[in-house]
């Protein structure tokens, strides 16, 4: 018996320690002296067998990485699970400063395209015998185009009750057009969940969302009440340095939307090189996200798990063998932050209901020697792809504070029971 390689562990609170093991995602709290015994193997029989079970301690002859890596092969082959990420327009009503999506085509995805795309998710799902299928609308808008939305999740979900596959929807939404109505019949054709964006208090988040018509900050949060009454909203807070002081007082003033079904989350914005627009960001965003991650438990707001500590062995859906996003067009793509020709694999034929993959699209992907010797190889499984491919470092950012965000794993967790 020896320790695992890919053990977490660092101090939490006085005399005790958190310890998570990577690849069985068990976490557990020790005092002082289970801490101590562990680092030893000095426990007695029943503690170092509880730590065996759970993965902190493995056998002399068991090698992690074959383990890491078959896991993480089965999670990526894994066709029980389809999911879709579907743009039916990029156009929308909000003209937000630092959208990545300027200058995409606006056009609504026309009807035959939907049938095609209905016929698509059938004939895919029949032929994979998958259990299970996720369709997230994005945009744009999507709710723009709410009727095709409605239409197309009904027709969905009565193949897939006929066929007795589980099937769920979600939608990212600025919320400026839902209502009452509209909400309670998205909810009856599968729709659980909602995410939508914040940037601060009234002034900051339309001077940065723009909508000529409308005070866009006092809709979206019209919105999230509507919406909260339905499904589970997950409020995205974008940050830059001239907002990260209005959301920090957002977090301790605001009591509006602190429901039980509302998840805050956190995430820097982007400066695209596209953008005239450009934000001041910090050099090191990762512990401002942590800050504002840190207020908002403080302050007994819900907060969402944007860490890897509990996934499946697979980092991001682009390694999912079923997992795609597709846009108006019919383009099909594995990354839905980016809609280009450098990133589109393939398109849906409209004959055959399938996709027509690129010459030189692969869905099996190896990884350099550095990520498999990293410490952290359970946990992100080579990161992202996309920037692999730009030649960017593709480890996920916040392994830079991963202790940290470790003991911000365990507050939540601790919240939610």
């Amino acid at each position: 018996m020896k320790i695992s390689k890919y053990n977490l562990f660092c101090k939490f609170k006085r005399n005790e320690y958190i310890l998570h093991n990577m690849i069985s995602k068990e976490t557990v709290l020790l005092n002082k002296k289970e801490f101590k015994d562990f680092k030893n193997m000095s426990g007695d029989s029943d503690f170092c067998k509880e730590l065996l079970n759970s993965g902190f301690y493995i056998p002399n002859n068991q090698n992690e990485i074959i383990r890491i890596r078959e896991e993480n092969r089965q999670a990526c082959q894994d066709y029980s699970n389809l999911n879709i990420t579907l743009v039916p327009t990029f156009a929308c009503n909000f003209k937000c400063k630092y959208c990545y999506q300027n200058g995409l085509d606006n056009s609504i995805m026309k009807d035959e395209d939907i049938e095609v795309f209905i016929e698509f998710i059938k004939r895919r799902l029949s032929k994979h015998k998958s259990k299970s299928f996720h369709l997230s609308w994005f945009g744009g808008e999507p709710l723009l185009v709410y009727d095709i939305i409605y239409k197309t999740n009904k027709k969905i979900l009565d193949f897939c009750v006929a066929k007795n596959i589980e099937f769920s929807s979600s939608i990212s939404t600025n919320l400026s057009l839902i209502d009452d109505k509209k909400a309670k019949l998205l909810k009856d054709v599968a729709v659980t969940r909602i995410e939508t964006t914040l940037v601060g208090n009234e002034k900051t988040h339309n001077d940065l969302r723009v909508c000529n018509s409308l005070n866009s900050f006092e809709c979206t949060k019209k919105g999230i009440m509507i919406a909260a009454k339905y499904f589970t909203v997950m409020v995205n807070m974008n940050f830059c340095k001239s907002n990260f002081h209005d959301i920090k007082n957002f977090l301790k003033h605001d009591n509006t939307l602190k429901q039980q079904n509302i998840y805050l989350n956190f995430s820097e914005i982007i400066n695209y090189k596209q953008n005239r627009f450009q934000v001041k960001q910090y050099k090191n965003c990762e512990l401002k996200k942590l800050k504002l991650y840190c207020l908002a438990l403080k302050n007994n707001w819900k907060i969402c798990d944007i860490t890897n500590f509990c996934s499946e062995s697979i980092y991001c859906s682009y390694y999912h063998v079923n997992s795609f996003s597709i846009d108006n067009q019919l383009n099909v793509y594995k990354c839905a932050e980016r809609f280009d020709e450098n990133t589109q694999i393939g398109i849906i034929d409209k004959h055959s209901y399938d996709c027509k993959y690129n010459a030189n699209f692969k869905d099996l992907y190896e990884l350099e020697q550095s990520c498999l010797r990293c410490q952290f190889l359970p946990y992100c499984n080579g990161g992202c792809q996309v920037k692999r491919q730009q030649n960017i470092k593709p480890c996920p950012e916040e392994l830079t504070s991963v202790y940290k965000y470790l003991k911000l794993f365990v507050r939540r967790r601790a919240n939610d029971l």
